[in-house]
Formats: C-alpha cells, structure tokens, sequence
C-alpha cells in the first residue's frame, strides 16, 4: 500500500479527528486549543489522495517534565479501516523525524490506555497512574527524549 505524508493545517484533519476520537460528540470537541498557533505542527498521511491518518504537535510544557523545548502530541487518528496495516507507526515515526529535526528535544502526550503497548513499542516512557480525562476516558501520561 503507497502512503504519503506531509504537513497539512489543523482544518484538514478535523474531520478524521472527529471520526475516530470524537464520534458522536460534536465537531467542535475535535477542535484542539493551540491547533493555530504558529508554533504547532500537523501532519497527515495520505493514501490514493485521501487522508487517513493524523497527528499534531502543540508546543507545551509539561509541569511533571519540565522541559521548556516540549511538544505535545495530541489527536493521533487512524481511519478505522487502516488500523493493523503500520500506518500509525508510519505516521508517528514520520512526525517525529519532522519534529525532532526542528530542535524539539521532548515529545510527550496524555495517551488513552488502549493505546499505551502502541506508544512503548516507539520508546515512548509511561509516568505516574492512569487518570481520567472527562468525556474521553482513562489516560496514561508517556514522553519520548531525542
């Protein structure tokens, strides 16, 4: 299967956020705050010319990290019927080299715990106990270091 990457704005995604971690609520909730800011990063990957998959990073500190060079990745999604096939760890490894290029020297993200083998087997660090973010469910705060 070809895929292609490449960055896109937050408006492109939306729709695939909404689909796979927002459904049934409304478009708006797929809306992350800083998805505008300059400093943020998003990237889609592409296949036949449609998007689907998805990833975004928000320049954000952590107070438990403590590192002031720090993206947060949020809103990671997979168009349901390309899960299994790589193309989430396509993306992420792809995202990442993007943004470990750019002098980010900390990555980390409130990851549900569904997907938290998905994160580890990228080297990414679990810290602390699982917590509850509300309307969305149990999460597992994880980091990665260049």
């Amino acid at each position: 299967m070809k895929l292609d990457f490449k960055s896109v704005s937050s408006q492109d995604i939306l729709k695939l956020r909404h689909e796979v971690l927002r459904k049934g609520k409304a478009l708006a909730t797929a809306h992350f705050e800083g998805d505008e800011a300059p400093s943020s990063q998003h990237f889609a990957c592409f296949h036949k010319d449609k998007i689907v998959g998805c990833i975004s990073f928000m320049q954000n500190s952590h107070k438990v990290l403590e590192d002031k060079n720090s993206f947060q990745l949020r809103g990671m999604a997979v168009d349901e019927r390309f899960r299994g096939k790589g193309v989430g760890k396509q993306l992420l490894d792809y995202a990442e080299t993007k943004m470990f290029a750019n002098d980010t020297r900390l990555i980390w993200c409130n990851v549900r715990t569904t997907a938290e083998i998905f994160y580890s087997k990228s080297n990414y660090k679990r810290i602390g106990d699982v917590f509850d973010v509300p309307d969305v469910g149990p999460h597992v705060l994880m980091y990665k270091t260049i």
